[in-house]
């Protein structure tokens, strides 16, 4: 059996999957949360038994489900240190490490999935459908989308026109492929794609600016080509208005996130499926 540590996610239970078992360390949500907001260290969360045989298999569902994890806690979560035939989880040596401190930016924006103590297998579900996803059907537009979404806050330092062109790029590449359309401007193939899985989003929108997909795409390019963070001035009913991106950064983040979940299959009565009202994620 293949044991090795997990560092910085959440879990209380244990866990079944079909590709093995997480075993929580610390059972206290209280606990969990203290640690979850340390800047500088990811403390050991759990352990992971894989009952996988072949050594290529386990190096690279450890890589895709350590961008998963990443992903439910919008945090870096790290797998590491696998224990050695004479260790024993419950019964660790002194120099196993307990904590690890990855010179990166450890900040959340908040989990994308309540915890198991809220909700018992909304984490176990997404989990075990992003690696069906990435590793057995090897869906490489929802790897890629779901990749940039994790380098968003892996990154040393967090720059938000980089963030935003890793989310914007992700998700583009994402509808592109899903509507088959290559050439056509992007912001109709997201409307039809983002309707389609019941999104409230409009192509332009005078009224409710956090929903029109026009400002998302010109402040793209108002990055891409301009290295501006606002757009040129846009018309809206008898008006010219340029929006920045400070503005439309969190809920475009937010939809962002949606779509890996509903593109994974996960559907859960918790999540708030509304972008736009990103501050509260869960019902």
């Amino acid at each position: 059996m293949f044991t090795i540590g997990i560092y910085g996610f959440t879990l209380t239970k244990v866990t079944h999957f079909s590709f093995g078992t997480m075993y929580p360390v610390e059972t206290s949500l209280f606990k969990l949360k203290k640690h979850r907001q340390d800047k500088d260290k990811l403390y050991l969360t759990a352990f992971l038994e894989l009952d996988v045989p072949d050594r290529n298999e386990v190096t690279d569902l450890i890589f895709h489900l350590e961008k998963i994890l990443s992903f439910i806690e919008q945090r870096p979560v790290l797998i590491k240190y696998q224990l050695h035939d004479k260790e024993n989880k419950n019964n660790l040596s002194d120099n196993y490490p307990r904590n690890i401190i990855p010179n990166i930016n450890l900040s959340s924006s908040g989990e994308v999935l309540l915890e198991d103590s809220f909700s018992k297998n909304s984490r176990r579900y997404f989990i075990e459908l992003a690696i069906n996803k990435i590793v057995i059907a090897e869906d490489r537009p929802f790897t890629t989308m779901l990749h940039k979404n994790v380098l968003v806050f892996s990154n040393p330092v967090n720059y938000l026109d980089v963030s935003y062109y890793l989310l914007f790029s992700g998700l583009e590449s994402l509808v592109r492929e899903r509507e088959n359309d290559f050439k056509s401007n992007i912001a109709p193939i997201m409307y039809r794609y983002l309707t389609k899985h019941g999104f409230n989003v409009k192509q332009q929108n005078n009224k409710h600016h956090e929903i029109s997909l026009d400002i998302y795409c010109s402040l793209r390019n108002a990055l891409f080509h301009n290295g501006q963070f606002q757009t040129m001035p846009m018309k809206r009913g008898s008006q010219l208005i340029s929006f920045a991106l400070k503005d439309f950064y969190s809920q475009f983040k937010r939809l962002n996130c949606l779509v890996i979940l509903k593109e994974a299959g996960f559907n859960d009565t918790s999540i708030n499926w509304d972008f736009s009202d990103y501050r509260h994620p869960f019902h």
